[in-house]
């Protein structure tokens, strides 16, 4: 096995608050779209046709996060729905080398300055996951510090307004081959403050392993597959 890849990240935020968000995607074609979606309300998330969602969590009536994926091809950006007024903020990726096993997530929610993403034992055990980490909080409290060992930390932050109508996301990633992952907390500044995090794997495409028939051939096999040499 090898790992999936994260290919692409970018991310984007709608500081006007409404009803239909814009969200991009990343650079590039094919594989995998992950969408993480915070927002500053008290609402539901609805996600375009083709994406499946993962989890759509509230922090009570202070803020949430919601996640999808999609296998489709996308353009360069979707239209996400909420179902009342609020702003919103996105951090997207794009991966590659998946297996089409659905994206297995776990979320918890608090309120302090730690947003801890809580583990996940993914039914494939272990294998040469990719996982991701993400936060969303009801405020514009700055990122100092992402999960231990994670990479690539995105952040984007809404604006305008009261600091409690705006929301920020904040995501990161990790390449490990383990049965549990259980990623550490982010670390904001400089007040406690609702929010939600969350884990998200995803698991690597098995690799046939080669078997060597009688006459020094090799031959590779898909697991669970009968070959006559």
């Amino acid at each position: 096995m090898s790992f999936p890849a994260v290919q692409a990240r970018t991310t984007g935020q709608n500081s006007t608050a409404g009803t239909s968000h814009t969200v991009s995607m990343p650079a590039g074609s094919g594989g995998r779209i992950i969408v993480f979606f915070a927002h500053s309300q008290n609402v539901s998330v609805s996600w375009p046709a083709g994406w499946f969602e993962l989890f759509d969590v509230l922090n009570g009536t202070a803020c949430g996060l919601a996640a999808a994926y999609t296998d489709a091809a996308a353009g360069p950006t979707i239209t996400v729905t909420t179902s009342a007024n609020t702003k919103s903020a996105h951090s997207t990726y794009r991966v590659s080398g998946y297996e089409g096993t659905a994206p297995q997530a776990a979320t918890a929610t608090g309120a302090d300055a730690t947003p801890d993403p809580p583990p996940v034992s993914p039914s494939w055990g272990g294998a040469d996951t990719l996982w991701l980490a993400a936060e969303g909080n009801d405020d514009t409290l700055n990122v100092t510090d992402y999960p231990p060992s994670y990479l690539k930390g995105q952040t984007i932050v809404t604006s305008g307004g009261t600091a409690t109508s705006n929301c920020r996301i904040a995501t990161a990633e990790r390449y490990l081959n383990a049965a549990t992952e259980n990623p550490g907390a982010f670390q904001l500044a400089p007040d406690p403050e609702e929010w939600v995090a969350a884990t998200v794997a995803i698991r690597p495409v098995e690799t046939a392993p080669n078997v060597v028939g009688a006459f020094g051939i090799n031959l590779q096999v898909t697991p669970g597959q009968m070959v006559d040499y």
